[in-house]
């Protein structure tokens, strides 16, 4: 609804929220992590899981001195913390649990299925 859908049944409907939403995503990320690589793993992320999750993850990281910002070994491991108690219910988390290795592995597989179709392509 908040990108005009009126039905997500339809293909071309719900191709086009997809797009809108991720691109709505990159949008929230584009100050904060100018590095588009970088960039791409929290979007996709929030895409699976929700942005709010993803946020939550940003402030464990920064709380427990990892970089907010960097994907691999920052965010990502408290992105798959917030399914254990200790972080889910953290002062600093506000979307509670989430199955975070679900996202994590979501980002990876949608990286490693980018490079392989690359690699066929450049081929």
């Amino acid at each position: 609804e908040a990108f005009g859908i009126e039905n997500i049944e339809n293909p071309k409907q719900n191709v086009k929220g997809g797009v809108l939403l991720l691109n709505s995503l990159n949008n929230q990320f584009l100050k904060s992590i100018p590095d588009s690589t970088q960039r791409i793993k929290f979007v996709l992320a929030a895409y699976n899981i929700g942005l709010g999750h993803v946020n939550d993850a940003q402030r464990l990281a920064k709380k427990y001195g990892k970089n907010p910002n960097i994907w691999d070994d920052n965010v990502d491991v408290y992105l798959q913390n917030k399914s254990d108690e200790q972080y889910f219910k953290d002062e600093v988390v506000r979307f509670g649990y989430c199955r975070g290795e679900e996202a994590t592995n979501f980002v990876r597989n949608v990286i490693n299925n980018y490079k392989q179709y690359k690699n066929v392509i450049d081929y």
